[in-house]
């Protein structure tokens, strides 16, 4: 179940006590369970959550969503951060890569979150990418397809 799995997720992460953020969740109702390694998701949509967390100034804001989208689950965390330039994009998912901001040298890391998190997503023959334009937040996305080994009772 994704969406208990979300719900507990964001539940349980601590905000730094220098930050004041809003953090939301949206559940679509016609979810279905799918077959999938949950402890594998729960890390990869931990990792989006704390970095959107780390990531987004104070008094910002993260949406987290799910959806059912045409033939698959869309997972999405939204946050109102510096944003990330298009040169940037294409190398977030590689491993051991952190972008450099001014802003970001005290905040800590390996650079291996989010190449987890593709990985993940690859393993459940989805997909991870992230949508944002610098200066206006981020958007990062997990897709698992509905269908094969993901279906709780593979169709005949």
């Amino acid at each position: 179940d994704l969406g208990q799995i979300v719900r507990k997720i964001v539940e349980n992460r601590l905000i730094p006590a220098e930050k004041t953020l809003a953090v939301t969740v949206t559940v679509a109702e016609n979810l279905p369970i799918i077959h999938a390694d949950e402890t594998m998701l729960q890390r990869a949509i931990s990792n989006l959550v704390d970095n959107a967390i780390k990531y987004t100034p104070d008094k910002g804001s993260i949406h987290v969503s799910i959806v059912k989208s045409e033939n698959k689950i869309l997972i999405a965390v939204q946050d109102t951060g510096f944003g990330i330039s298009p040169q940037n994009k294409e190398q977030l998912f590689e491993r051991h890569t952190r972008i450099f901001r001014p802003e970001f040298k005290k905040i800590k890391g390996t650079g291996l979150g989010l190449f987890i998190v593709r990985s993940v997503a690859r393993r459940h023959d989805g997909e991870a990418w992230v949508e944002s334009e610098e200066g206006h937040g981020s958007t990062f996305y997990i897709s698992i397809p509905l269908e094969g080994d993901n279906l709780l009772a593979p169709e005949d």
